[in-house]
């Protein structure tokens, strides 16, 4: 079967239309890019909330599902030492009988040498605890007052990010 993007190839060397299909074929490239970076996101928070959630004692009949993906944010430190900030949604319920709740968590992802650490907690609205790497940033992302996760260090952040003030 043929993909839209062949089906829709013109056969005209009319430059209007070769814009145009350029234009549609890159917006599907980024679409599939944003789809395919929410899959392995999603697959990060899913696994803290499940250190969490076992941690946290709940029992068999205690039910989930991933709502969204709210902020996230990847903090580089050093080379071995980078982890990834997560805030997202989840709606529970501690039995069939009890009705959904919707929850706002906070996830770090830390890889290390020989593992993956996961640290998740529930975050409450008014929460606002330190962080250096989302703050250099500028993402809303909310961290628990508590503690728990790696707060960084004042050069800590995203290694590419750029300065309004540049030399071009």
């Amino acid at each position: 079967m043929a993909t839209v993007i062949e089906e829709l190839r013109p056969t005209t060397t009319d430059p209007d239309i070769l814009k145009a299909r350029y234009r549609f074929e890159r917006l599907v490239e980024q679409r599939e890019a944003k789809k395919n970076g929410m899959k392995w996101m999603r697959k990060e928070v899913l696994q803290a909330f499940e250190s969490y959630r076992s941690s946290a004692g709940y029992n068999k009949d205690f039910e989930h599902d991933f709502v969204r993906l709210d902020f996230q944010c990847l903090i580089y430190g050093t080379l071995s030492k980078s982890y990834h900030h997560y805030n997202f949604t989840m709606r529970t319920r501690l039995s069939r009988s009890k009705p959904w709740t919707f929850q706002q968590y906070f996830a770090e992802v830390k890889p290390t040498e020989n593992e993956t650490e996961y640290f998740c907690c529930p975050l409450q609205p008014s929460e606002d605890g330190h962080c250096f790497g989302y703050r250099k940033v500028g993402i809303s992302l909310k961290h628990p007052e508590s503690g728990g996760y790696e707060k960084g260090y004042q050069g800590s952040g995203f290694p590419f990010d750029t300065d309004s003030k540049s030399d071009d």
